[in-house]
């Protein structure tokens, strides 16, 4: 499959810039900057999942019309090959698979394990390309949240999962390089319908003018390829109610690889699969599925970093009637507990080099204050008024 965030930048959602910013509570803040973690959810699960199978529609609608091709008419494509393209078609579902049972009925009727693998199985981070939106406070951060400000140009995701145990059968080496989640950028997402369109059909037609001189082999794993292609970019279409948001996603496929096991002692080697744990975790009266994705630098020379960073450039506090109170408890969090990342050093004239270096991009905020740790901390400049 084509690497997703090179398809998606030639399909015209460009690649984000290095501001993402993501609004939280201020227990969940603690909890991603002590971990180096977010928490991507299925994207079943999310508020806006509906939005999954409308882009589901648009591509069915989209194969469905495909009944008068011109490739064929022109006699550019033998009837026998585009028959292929037809069963194709005709083995997708009416509708996108919503619950777990129908997904799985769909996959056992069908028999196709190639489909398996291009349903629905994302999960999601979702960011916003501004920041202290008033949107964004009321629907995601409430009563005195935060906004973590991120750039993760030098950084990597990767699955923390990985036990010793997993290390002694697989070896060290072969997992830090499956861990890592190869090819996903954050994208902005899509609100317009005909865009979406528009985008769906360049693809279409992008994949029946690669049909003349195919086999019929070569025509079913080209079309295995375009659907996975296809349904990578599904989980950045959304309602245009939703772009006052400006949301930015991250979306991954849960990692499940094949892999064999070091040579043990006996001189045999043994065949496993090393996949991302999913973790349960309750909202409301829901267990949603969640991945754990963690940053880690980039490698430099295929060596590690020696000196931890960190992608958080600064924490925003939104408006709150206690917003003096967590500002300084956020601070003095920093200060005292983020020890493992670098220092930019006491020095007084270091810190005010970094915020004026700054100050341009958070004009209408209230002053603020930069950390030992290079963090800034800034305080909203939106009144209170929830």
């Amino acid at each position: 499959m084509m690497k997703q965030s090179h398809y998606l930048v030639d399909n015209g959602l460009v690649k984000q810039e290095k501001k993402l910013y993501h609004y939280t509570n201020v227990d969940s803040m603690k909890k991603i900057l002590l971990s180096d973690t977010l928490l991507a959810t299925h994207i079943q699960y999310m508020n806006d999942w509906s939005e999954y199978q409308k882009g589901y529609r648009i591509l069915y609608k989209e194969l469905k019309e495909l009944e008068s091709i011109e490739l064929v008419e022109k006699g550019l494509l033998e009837e026998e090959k585009w028959s292929v393209v037809k069963e194709k078609i005709e083995e997708l579902p009416d509708e996108c698979p919503v619950t777990a049972e129908d997904y799985r009925n769909f996959i056992i009727e069908k028999n196709r394990t190639r489909m398996e693998m291009i349903l629905p199985d994302v999960y999601s981070v979702s960011f916003c390309g501004e920041a202290d939106l008033l949107n964004q406070w009321t629907n995601y951060a409430k009563e005195n949240g935060v906004c973590l400000e991120f750039d993760f140009s030098d950084f990597v995701f990767q699955c923390p999962d990985v036990s010793d145990e997993i290390y002694k059968q697989f070896g060290k080496n072969t997992i830090d390089k499956t861990r890592v989640y190869k090819g996903y950028s954050p994208m902005k997402v899509v609100y317009e319908e005909s865009a979406m369109r528009d985008i769906i059909k360049r693809d279409i037609t992008s994949y029946l003018q690669n049909l003349p001189g195919k086999t019929e082999m070569e025509i079913e794993e080209l079309w295995w390829k375009e659907m996975g292609n296809v349904f990578s970019i599904v989980p950045f279409f959304k309602h245009a109610a939703f772009a006052p948001e400006k949301e930015i996603r991250l979306a991954v496929r849960r990692l499940s690889k094949a892999l064999n096991y070091k040579k043990p002692a006996d001189g045999d080697r043994q065949s496993g699969i090393f996949d991302a744990e999913i973790h349960y975790i309750g909202s409301g009266s829901i267990l949603k599925p969640r991945l754990k994705l963690q940053w880690r630098q980039k490698k430099k020379n295929g060596l590690e970093k020696t000196c931890k960073k960190t992608p958080v450039k600064s924490i925003i506090v939104g408006p709150g009637t206690n917003q003096e109170m967590t500002y300084r408890s956020i601070i003095y969090f920093i200060e005292n507990t983020l020890d493992t990342i670098s220092s930019v050093g006491k020095s007084e004239m270091k810190k005010l080099e970094i915020a004026e270096v700054v100050q341009a991009a958070y004009t209408g905020m209230k002053a603020g204050y930069v950390t030992d740790r290079g963090i800034i901390v800034r305080k909203s400049g939106i009144p209170y008024i929830y």
